[in-house]
Parts: C-alpha cells; structure tokens; sequence
C-alpha cells in the first residue's frame, strides 16, 4: 500500500516517466496491467526502475507514521531499504517502537521530536486552558497541582500534538461540570495515548440514542471528495425519518443561527472527529469607476467586480465546511478494523428500519438545494 501510494504520487506529478517505470506493459497491455491486483514485489520494483533507469529526476520521499502500518514491520523495512540509491532519499517518521529504533535510531542522522517540542506542548496546554475561568480558579488555589496536570499532559503526549489538543478538549468539558483538580487527573489517565484508541473511545462513549446520526455522518464525511457545506448535515435527521424529503421540502439559505445549531449537533454527534471550519474572503468596496480596491492579488492586479461577486456567490454558499479534525480520523475510519466492523456498519441503521446509504444520503441536501435554486 505504501508503494502503491508512493507510485501514484511520483506518476501523478511526472506522467513523462510512465515509460520508464512500465517499459514494455505500458505499450501492450495497459489496461489489464492496471485493472489487476500488483504484487508488493512487482510495486517495488517498478518503483526502483525509477532510481536506476537512465533519467534524471531525483527524489526525496517523506512518509510519516511508520508505526501505523498495519501489515509486517519488518517487511516495511525491507522494502524502504531497498529503495535508497544516489537519485531517491527518505526522510522517515515512527513512534519510537523497538523495531524502527533498532533500524534507524542508532544513526546520528535522526532526531527525537518530542525533545524538542515538549515545551512547545506545556506552553499550548497553558494557553488554551488558561482563557477557562474555572481552571483559573483551580490554578489560583492549587498552583503545583495544575503545573503537575500540565506537565503529565506533555509527558503522555510522547510529541503527539493532536493527543495533546482532544486531551485539552477532554479536560475543559470535566472543567464544565466541574471537576476538581482530582477529576481531571483521573480524566486524564483514564484517556489512551494511542490515537486510534482514542478515536474509538470517542465513538463508544457517544450517548446510544445519538450514535445512528453519528455514524451516518462520519460516513458522509468519509465518501466525500471534498469536505461538505454544514447543510448536507443539517438535513441529515431529516432523511433518517425521510429518504424523500428532498423532493417535497423548500430550501432556505443557512442563517448565522443555523450554522450555530448544525455545529452543536456536529459536536453532539462526533465530540471532536469532525468539526466546522470557516473561510473567510477579504473585504473589498467599489470605488467611483466601478473599480473593486483592497483586494489586490500578490502582482497587484485588481480583479474585476464580476470576478468578485462570483466569488462571493460561492463564498457566501460554502464559506463554511464540516471537515475531519485532522487526516488521521479519516485514516482511522478507512482501517480494516473500522471498514468491515458489524458494529460500525449497523450504527447507521435505526432499529426497525432498513440501513440506508450514506453517500445518497449526501446527496440529498445539495440536490434539495440544486431543485429549488434552479442550479
């Protein structure tokens, strides 16, 4: 999978070099050399046609999460070996796990980033936490206890920033409650410090009348191309009661409160896995010649008027998204432990109906909009 997806990158960005990497299959037998399962054997060796066929390219490879692989370790190492010539580097990341310490950190070319970013991490927990008046509060009466809290956050984050943010968010809801130094130092301990579990933990401890809505809308997000307008999500209780409800209901334009309400119920359904993001376009006015001003691209060239409004029409129609927290939640969704989970699978499904596909169901809410609108 790694040089699958390796080879669909470097192909991607230098179709030129297709020849090179397929020789002879190329030219007779493309779509059958394409349409069949390849081998790791055969991927790999197409990739290392690359480094020792005449061509001048080089490459640099940077591939992230080497712990996260899920098939041999060793056979990973094997493979990324065999890969480094004088035209193709790697610059390589893991947990530090016995088997990638014992291939590649005993070179002086290697660095341990949660060393150099723990203050970084000490500094953020403080930062966020600071701004809630209840921690305020708890840091006034317990100062060492909240340093202490602070510090074993950093600790068990082992450099991973994203466990450090969901832990932060962890903690203020506790603080909402509100827990007691105690309680948050339980809170803490008691959540994973593996990403993957955690994410689970996220799902499992949904309330069970919310988890048919959160599954349908993680799938959503998952089988999108691009990440969705909030009102897809908007109308997804609709269509749980309803599959039909695009073809009789009227479309109104999301309002400043509705986008309120959708991202309350995001946050009901899926906690922290996905989220609304917000991407705001920068002022501009008309001047007397009918000229737009303050908007000047890095040239200085001033963009027509009608050039604005379009954009403005489509900014003002999906300026706001409902997007994964970060990558690895998608990651995390598309393991085969997620994929081909009965559990996972029947959350879609209310009890006495029959399960219905999210991906039509994505569709629904932007086809309501498309009828109405006349699109």
């Amino acid at each position: 999978m790694v040089f699958c997806a390796l080879l669909w990158q470097i192909l991607r960005k230098c179709p030129e070099l297709v020849p090179n990497v397929f020789g002879d299959e190329h030219s007779s037998d493309v779509v059958a050399s394409f349409t069949r399962p390849w081998s790791r054997v055969k991927l790999s060796s197409a990739i290392r046609r690359l480094t020792t066929n005449n061509i001048s390219t080089r490459f640099c490879f940077f591939i992230d999460g080497l712990d996260e692989f899920e098939g041999d370790q060793w056979e990973l190492i094997e493979d990324l070996n065999s890969l480094v010539s004088p035209n193709l580097k790697l610059c390589l990341s893991s947990r530090p796990w016995n088997v990638f310490v014992e291939e590649y950190g005993q070179s002086d070319l290697h660095l341990a980033l949660d060393r150099l970013t723990h203050q970084d991490m000490a500094q953020y927990v403080r930062d966020v936490l600071i701004k809630d008046s209840k921690f305020l509060r708890l840091a006034a009466r317990e100062p060492e206890a909240t340093d202490k809290l602070v510090d074993e956050i950093r600790l068990r984050a082992d450099g991973v920033f994203l466990w450090t943010h969901l832990v932060v968010q962890s903690l203020r809801r506790g603080l909402r409650e509100p827990d007691d130094i105690e309680m948050l130092f339980r809170r803490l301990r008691a959540l994973p410090t593996d990403l993957k579990t955690f994410f689970r933990r996220m799902i499992d401890v949904v309330d069970e009348v919310y988890k048919p809505y959160t599954a349908r809308a993680l799938q959503i997000a998952l089988h999108a191309f691009e990440p969705l307008p909030p009102d897809v999500f908007t109308f997804l209780p609709k269509d749980v009661d309803d599959p039909n409800f695009a073809f009789r209901d009227q479309y109104n334009a999301m309002s400043t409160d509705d986008v309120r309400d959708c991202r309350r119920n995001i946050n009901k359904w899926c906690r922290d896995l996905l989220e609304i993001r917000s991407y705001e376009l920068p002022a501009f006015s008309v001047d007397v010649d009918g000229v737009a001003t303050g908007c000047e691209d890095e040239g200085g060239v001033q963009p027509s008027v009608a050039e604005l409004l379009k954009v403005q029409k489509v900014h003002e129609a999906g300026h706001v998204t409902v997007e994964f927290l970060h990558r690895t939640v998608k990651d995390f969704l598309e393991t085969s432990e997620m994929t081909y989970s009965k559990k996972w699978l029947g959350l879609a499904s209310i009890p006495g109906r029959p399960p219905r596909d999210s991906s039509l169901c994505a569709l629904r809410g932007p086809g309501l909009r498309a009828r109405v609108l006349r699109l």
